[in-house]
């Protein structure tokens, strides 16, 4: 009996030491090793190490942030993410993951419980209106056009996929559409909204994403013959547009990792692929981005078919200035701006146009866009922004 007890005591002192070295090794791990600044997956910044500072540890801010540093920088942590979020999905089949809803062959945003404030959102509207009529009125000054062009956003598109015990934002969405476009109206700003185009075209679920928030080029093409259509309209301009007939379209073999899938770190995937369009006969341009010549072209083309592609291979992603020349200056000139569902958007309006300024607010930090627009004297301007930042006074909605 002593000798099975011994023998047990000799095993839980084993196993005593294990855990520990265990725990020692992986703080060491964790101390040690080269710290990383971004979670490819996560899409964010990973939190820096907190100055040390009397104030900071007086207050308790400084272990608060350093506790969320190490979590950040633990070691093993993108392989326990991957088997946590492995075990959500094909275990324990959970409707949302890493705040993702997953449904058979979509991915969607999970959106939390929310009371929408119409006071505040009709201040919003009202405030982001005004700026708008600013900027509108500054481009009609020499005779030029402004329109304001609003996209769903992906959520409010796949409204009607969400399962009825989760927050779709219907009500949010349907009350900032009627008190911003009423706002814009009150200021004569001209706008477009893309949702009434794709419901004319059935709302085909091709034009969004499956795994992303953005759109596809398929609804990017709906949406940009119609801006043309509008500008055609409004300013007597011919405007020659990408077509079946002038372009080829091509669908890459790569894998496809949009901003759900992501999220997801790439476990769920629908088989999705990305296009693009280019003209049959090429426009020579070149490009500038930030004040800085880089290569003449509108995709970021992958080294081989076996490498991963993200919506960056469109424009190369988020840039803060870039501008395009075509010299071809018997056509007018453009100045796009927005969030990110511009940069699609860019590879097919450069084409109608001599030279086509880009500009993103999020990064841009120059000048105010008032100012940028004035320098520049384009004969068409273009907001381009999704429903989810229609009342957004922050990034590209100060303008100012």
């Amino acid at each position: 009996m002593k000798q099975k007890r011994s023998m047990k005591n000799t095993w839980d002192t084993v196993f005593l030491c294990l855990v520990c070295a265990f725990f020692l090794l992986a703080a060491l791990w964790t101390a040690l090793r080269p710290k990383a600044f971004w979670s490819y997956f996560e899409n964010r910044s990973l939190t820096p190490r907190p100055a040390l500072t009397r104030e900071a540890v007086v207050d308790g801010t400084y272990f608060q942030e350093l506790e969320k540093h190490l979590c950040d920088n633990a070691a093993g942590r993108k392989y326990a993410l991957g088997l946590s979020t492995w075990i959500d999905l094909e275990l324990l089949h959970r409707p949302v993951v890493n705040d993702v809803v997953v449904e058979k062959d979509i991915l969607l945003a999970y959106n939390e419980y929310e009371k929408p404030d119409e006071q505040a959102m009709a201040d919003c509207a009202a405030q982001e209106a005004e700026r708008l009529g600013r900027l509108a009125r500054l481009t009609e000054s020499w005779g030029g056009t402004f329109l304001y062009v609003a996209v769903p956003s992906h959520y409010a598109y796949f409204a009607q996929r969400y399962p009825g015990w989760l927050n779709n934002r219907e009500a949010y969405t349907a009350l900032s559409k009627e008190l911003f476009f009423s706002a814009l109206d009150s200021q004569n700003v001209p706008w477009l909204d893309v949702g009434e185009v794709w419901s004319r075209d059935g709302d085909p679920a091709d034009y969004m994403s499956a795994t992303d928030h953005h759109w596809t080029l398929a609804g990017c093409l709906s949406a940009y013959r119609e801006i043309l259509r509008t500008l055609e309209s409004r300013t007597g301009l011919e405007l020659e547009a990408l077509t079946g007939e002038n372009a080829r379209l091509t669908t890459l073999p790569n894998s496809f990792l949009g901003s759900r899938g992501r999220k997801l770190l790439g476990l769920w995937d629908t088989g999705e692929r990305l296009s693009y369009l280019e003209p049959l006969e090429s426009v020579p341009f070149t490009r500038r981005d930030n004040g800085q010549e880089v290569a003449p072209s509108v995709f970021s083309f992958p080294a081989s078919d076996s490498e991963t592609l993200q919506y960056g291979f469109y424009m190369g992603g988020d840039i803060p200035e870039t501008v395009i020349s075509t010299d071809r200056p018997q056509l007018p000139s453009l100045l796009i701006y927005g969030d990110s569902f511009t940069n699609l958007l860019e590879t097919l309006m450069y084409f109608s146009f001599d030279t086509t300024y880009t500009i993103d607010l999020r990064g841009y930090t120059e000048m105010p866009l008032l100012s940028y627009v004035e320098a520049q004297r384009p004969q068409v301007v273009v907001c381009v922004r999704d429903y989810e930042q229609l009342l957004s006074l922050f990034g590209n909605g100060n303008i100012e």
